[in-house]
């Protein structure tokens, strides 16, 4: 009972520039461009096989992401046992989306059919900056220590938020070794959820948009092994503990992990 249209669209261009600072320093640079759009809309035949039968838009759901990206990073080797890396990553977006649905929706204008309603419709840009540090140390012959710092900021609703990371790599034998990793890591809840429009007391007011990071801490120990020129092989304990998640206001099974 149902006409659906659907229609998408993807492009992407960059360019990366590498300059060699010196024998032991390089600076590299990335820009980039990407569009990304779909769109739905759903003609739905109500009062089938009568004399009243007509075909209504039921849903159209219109949403495209224009996307800017600037990485830099600078990259020196201090010595024997040091290598220092630190760069930002910026990334601009422009969010359009919209929404409108009839579904399980009230018939408040009297014309027999439920209400069109707009759930969503916004135009928003949105900027995301994303500093780091990070560095190599060989503590021993056998042992090696790799620390760092990420930032980001969002300047939707400014946050900030610092994530430490770090792993160990322990060569037991030649050609075995055991890694000890950490991270802590931060995502943004998908773009149209955080502008969902939501009706309070008559009052449309977007209620997602101050919604935090998704957060996850990520915990791995591995055994990696070079079993040849050609081959090697790795195993891999993994935990993922991740909190700050989006759900329902009453309990249910939805939730915004991506």
């Amino acid at each position: 009972d149902e006409n659906s249209y659907v229609d998408s669209q993807f492009g992407v261009f960059g360019l990366k520039y590498n300059l060699s600072l010196n024998q032991n320093s390089f600076l590299r640079s990335v820009v980039s461009a990407s569009y990304s759009g779909n769109n739905f809309k759903a003609d739905r035949f109500l009062d089938m096989d009568t004399p009243q039968e007509r075909l209504v838009r039921y849903t159209e759901a219109d949403n495209s992401e224009t996307r800017f990206t600037l990485s830099s990073l600078y990259n020196t080797k201090l010595s024997n046992r040091v290598t220092f890396r630190t760069g930002l990553l910026l990334e601009t977006f422009n969010v359009q989306s919209l929404l409108l649905d009839r579904t399980e929706q009230e018939d408040n204008n009297g014309d027999g059919d439920p209400d069109l309603v707009n759930f969503r419709d916004i135009d928003e840009n949105i900027a995301l900056w994303q500093p780091f540090v990070q560095g190599q140390l060989r503590l021993t012959e056998k042992l090696t220590l790799n620390a760092g710092l990420h930032t980001q900021y969002s300047s939707l609703n400014s946050q900030f938020v610092w994530e430490p990371r770090a792993a160990l790599n322990y060569d037991i034998f030649p050609n075995h070794s055991l890694n000890l990793g950490y991270g802590l890591h931060h995502q943004s809840i998908p773009l149209p959820l955080l502008f969902l429009n939501e009706t309070i007391n008559g009052e449309v007011q977007q209620t997602n948009r101050d919604l935090d990071f998704v957060r996850s801490r990520h915990y791995v120990f591995g055994y990696d092994v070079r079993l040849s020129n050609s081959w090697r092989g790795t195993i891999e304990v993994y935990y993922q503990d991740l909190d700050k998640a989006g759900v329902d206001a009453f309990p249910s099974s939805y939730y915004t992990l991506t």
